[in-house]
Order: structure tokens, then C-alpha cells, then sequence
């Protein structure tokens, strides 16, 4: 794992070695139009840019994971491993998505997932408790902060639906149509387990839709 060092001067941000990540990020936040530039620059300072080899464990269950990651390119997994010792996949973050531990970040209780690169992966790890004081302080923040939390409020009502309703082929389907990019990316044994099947049955509804 490596660290793009951050050089603050004259409150501009220097990124080496590659400002292209750095970009990124502003793009980021700069999707929240009511953002002002001040307020990017105050989330930029609480941010890390950070580079994961892939299958590089990030964040382990029984701590405290205060972070967040945005993902600003490649793949990260979170998984937790079932009482049968089976790792079920829970969460597929892309680029421009955002992950990490709500059980922590909400309740200030240990993490259940596992957070993994699946690719070789560049993410901005933001500083969770530094941006709460943010939160607190910043009415602009407050909102991007709000308005983060109900995109995933409702993708978490998505997977519950998408496990509960709907059938392994239907499931595939819907990956096939909504997030094509994991179909592509994603390993079978981890597509398979965020399916919830195996990765013989993920292998013969491929056969079956081809």
C-alpha cells in the first residue's frame, strides 16, 4: 500500500506523485453542486489518497473502522464470513463509490466486514470522526453528508429486495443490467457469494443465459 504525500501551501493542494487521483477526488465532490470550493478544500484535508494491491486486505472484522473509502479507481469487496465459515460478499464498491463501516461509523461499534481490493485500486480514505466535526460546523457538509446517507439508505432496501424477491437468475440478471462492470471485473467465487450461490450455479446460469 502506498500514500500520495499531500503538500499544503498557501492553501493550495500539491499531489505526488500524480495529480490525476487528486482530480478525481475534487470531481467527487464537486458532484454535489452546493458545495463551495472552500468546502472541498476542507474535505480534501481530511482525506488520504491511497494505493491497495489487489487482494490486499484493508480493514479486518473486530476493530473499529472509522474511515471511509471513495473509490477512485479500481474495485474494493466488503464481506463477512458466515457461522459455516463461508465469506459472503455484502458490498461492491466501483469508482465513485463509497464504502466502509456503517456498524462502526453509526453505533461506534466493532466491525463485522472484511474490506478487500479486488483490483489494484486507488481510494481517497477519509477521516470519518474529522468529518463528523465537519458535519457539525458546516451546514453545506451537513448536506452532502444527509444526502450521501439516503443514497445509501436506499441501496440498502435495493439488496435486501434483491436477496429477498428475486431468484439467483433474476439476481444475475439484474447485475447484468444495472452494474454490468461487475459481471466483467469481479471474480466468480466473489460474484457468486454476492449473488448468494455458488460458483457452480453462477457457472450454469451463465450457460443457460448464453
Amino acid at each position: 500500500m502506498s500514500e500520495m504525500n499531500l503538500t499544503f501551501f498557501s492553501g493550495v493542494i500539491f499531489a505526488l506523485p500524480s495529480a490525476t487521483m487528486l482530480e478525481k477526488l475534487k470531481a467527487f465532490y464537486a458532484q454535489f453542486s452546493f458545495l463551495r470550493p472552500s468546502d472541498i478544500a476542507s474535505l480534501i484535508k481530511i482525506s488520504r489518497i491511497r494505493s491497495f494491491e489487489a487482494g490486499e486486505v484493508i480493514t479486518q472484522p473486530g476493530e473499529k473502522h472509522y474511515n471511509f473509502y471513495v473509490v477512485l479507481k479500481g474495485l474494493l469487496r466488503n464481506h463477512i464470513v458466515s457461522t459455516e465459515g463461508d465469506e459472503c460478499t455484502i458490498y461492491l464498491a466501483t469508482e465513485g463509490m463509497v464504502i466502509g463501516s456503517a456498524r462502526t461509523t453509526m453505533r461506534d461499534e466493532e466491525s463485522h466486514e472484511t474490506t478487500m481490493a479486488v483490483e489494484a485500486t486507488w481510494a481517497a480514505v477519509v477521516d470519518g470522526r474529522r468529518l463528523l466535526e465537519l458535519v457539525d460546523t458546516n451546514h453545506r457538509i451537513l448536506r452532502m453528508y444527509t444526502e450521501s446517507l439516503k443514497v445509501n439508505f436506499y441501496e440498502a432496501i435495493e439488496r435486501i429486495e434483491f436477496h429477498a424477491v428475486k431468484t439467483p437468475e433474476e439476481r444475475y440478471l439484474y447485475l447484468l443490467e444495472n452494474r454490468p462492470e461487475l459481471i466483467q471485473r469481479v471474480p466468480q467465487k466473489y460474484l457468486a457469494s454476492f449473488i448468494g450461490i455458488t460458483p457452480v450455479s453462477l457457472s450454469r446460469i451463465r450457460a443457460r443465459i448464453k
